[in-house]
């Protein structure tokens, strides 16, 4: 509560994985390559709950070579 995290999100093609004030959360391949996105949108989201207030900062985009 009211203190910033680290959120980290590495997606190297169909492998994504999700780290939380440097704490892995999620290590996931995803092999449903018939629904699987090339493309599209970055978004940030927020799951159902009571009313809250949600804030970003510092976010930065880096493509991996």
């Amino acid at each position: 509560n009211e203190d910033w995290n680290d959120y980290v999100v590495i997606a190297k093609g169909n492998h994504l994985i999700h780290s939380i004030n440097g704490r892995v959360t999620a290590d996931v391949t995803d092999d449903d390559s018939a629904h699987a996105a090339k493309s599209g949108v970055l978004a940030l989201q927020i799951h159902v709950g009571p009313p809250m207030t949600v804030q970003f900062k510092d976010l930065k985009l880096v493509e991996l070579k």
